[in-house]
């Protein structure tokens, strides 16, 4: 949550320099404040702990398979 906040912050810092990214830095930052939000109430943080190991097992498996294919195709190349 930590991170959360962090990247919060530099989204917030963002926001005040001008230019045509303020709306898109405005939008993350809401994204970014919902879901601290949301994550900081009881019942649902318990749900994600609950769920963790299945979240990284499927995490681990999609990036697995992203490494497989890349070294695949890095050794057909060559």
């Amino acid at each position: 949550m930590t991170v959360l906040l962090a990247d919060a912050w530099a989204h917030c810092l963002a926001m005040l320099s001008p230019g045509p990214d303020r709306v898109r830095v405005a939008v993350v930052f809401l994204w970014d404040a919902l879901i601290v939000l949301l994550l900081s109430q009881g019942a649902l943080r318990r749900g994600c702990n609950r769920s963790v190991f299945y979240i990284d097992q499927f995490t681990g498996l999609i990036l697995g398979a992203i490494g497989v294919k890349i070294v695949h195709g890095a050794v057909s190349h060559s």
